[in-house]
């Protein structure tokens, strides 16, 4: 049954049809694959390769990869999948090694913000979706009949515009495909939240699924790298593709992790944590508050430990800056989003001593700068909703990878993992 007719099914039978309608019913849908999405990752995805397709390392940086691991790893056709964390050199010693190696006339590369595609000009001359045509005076609108159709270009196309770089309803053949941040691009195509966003996005996004499917399966050699493969959402897309059993591929593991470099202190209530970061503070430290509060308007906003950080501290807006979703709207806030490697120096040379966030809006924040003046003191998780998967808040963890120091207070979640929690503190 499609969930239509399930639902249909539902609103036959009477008892169930009193108490549930079919608003209702869309949202509780909606809800169970956002659980289901966010809260899983299904499995290790290294179980849909073969031993001798799988590399495993544990290297600082992939820069210190070795050549006889090269010569297991590179390939000239088929897939090269990339696991290696944030920091490690993921695009410039990774894809930038292979693509050198592979040499190709035609690639692409997808992505899914427009700051990583632009890197991608000077890294490999990529063309941004947005600076496609010869003629100067095109508008985007107009440009994108140039999204990818043209064999002639090598593109970096955002996976939002994918439908564009159909020419007559095919694809145009490269030797070479990328995607960087390949998790995050299928997440992209992935309709979570209100019931009715998920029906009137589902066959949009379907048809952009099944495009990006059929140019993944149509280059030559396609590279795919991420900090976090799901294998229900990046194993489920290789395994789908046509000639996922006939392509020859590889998969590097980098289980080198940041992480394991920092001290964790864990609180046991919000107050708790966010009062010792006040006191961080006090103390002449640089403070990053983290929380999983939502924007104005919701019951427990960003801006709400905001303030009372502001209050108590007397701290003016240079010294105090909070981002929630509205902050990334018009041009000053796209600008912190995909430029933070530059943006953040210029805001601690205004006087920059805490930020809060979200851990959901740091993805591709590059913070990590090795400038002692470029670096937070400490971290302060505050995750009192359980709104956020542990993945993100890991992932999170690796932007910050110079800072050492993290408080955490993380709200114990409801049922067996509560009681589990409450076992433990009992022994």
């Amino acid at each position: 049954l499609t969930d239509d007719e399930t639902i249909s099914l539902i609103l036959e039978h009477e008892p169930l049809s009193n108490i549930m309608s079919l608003e209702g019913l869309r949202s509780l849908q909606a809800k169970v694959i956002s659980d289901f999405v966010m809260r899983s990752k299904g499995g290790d995805i290294q179980r849909m390769f073969l031993p001798d397709e799988t590399i495993e390392v544990n290297h600082k940086s992939l820069a210190d990869l070795t050549e006889e691991e090269w010569e297991r790893l590179y390939i000239e056709n088929g897939l090269i999948i990339l696991l290696s964390n944030e920091g490690t050199g993921k695009t410039y010693y990774g894809i930038r090694e292979i693509v050198e190696r592979k040499d190709p006339e035609t690639l692409i590369g997808i992505f899914h913000r427009k700051a990583l595609a632009k890197d991608y000009g000077s890294l490999l001359g990529l063309i941004f979706q947005e600076d496609l045509g010869d003629n100067p005076s095109l508008s985007i609108q107009e440009r994108k009949a140039f999204y990818g159709s043209d064999p002639e270009q090598n593109p970096a196309i955002l996976i939002q515009s994918i439908q564009y770089t159909r020419k007559d309803g095919s694809i145009v053949k490269r030797e070479l495909g990328i995607c960087d941040e390949l998790e995050h691009v299928l997440e992209e195509l992935t309709v979570l939240g209100d019931g009715n966003v998920y029906h009137s996005k589902r066959e949009q996004y379907a048809r952009d699924y099944e495009t990006f499917l059929t140019l993944v399966n149509s280059c030559d050699l396609f590279i795919g790298a991420s900090a976090s493969l799901s294998l229900i959402q990046s194993g489920y897309f290789l395994m789908d593709l046509p000639d996922w059993e006939r392509k020859e591929k590889r998969l590097l593991v980098n289980h080198w992790d940041y992480i394991n470099g920092m001290r964790f202190s864990k609180k046991t209530s919000e107050a708790e944590a966010i009062a010792e970061g006040i006191a961080a503070i006090r103390n002449g430290e640089k403070v990053v508050f983290v929380t999983d509060n939502g924007t104005d308007g919701s019951d427990k906003p960003i801006n709400a430990i905001a303030r009372t950080i502001r209050q108590i501290l007397d701290l003016d807006d240079n010294e105090l800056k909070a981002c929630d979703a509205n902050t990334f709207r018009g041009a000053k806030g796209a600008n912190l989003q995909n430029n933070a490697w530059n943006v953040f120096p210029e805001l601690f040379n205004q006087g920059l001593v805490a930020l809060v966030h979200s851990p959901v809006f740091d993805v591709g924040w590059q913070l990590a700068r090795p400038e002692r003046e470029n670096q937070f003191d400490k971290v302060v998780l505050v995750s009192s909703n359980g709104w956020t998967h542990a993945q993100t808040l890991i992932q999170m963890f690796r932007r910050y990878r110079f800072t050492r120091d993290v408080i955490a207070y993380v709200k114990p979640t409801r049922g067996f993992w509560l009681k589990d929690a409450e076992k433990d503190e009992a022994a």
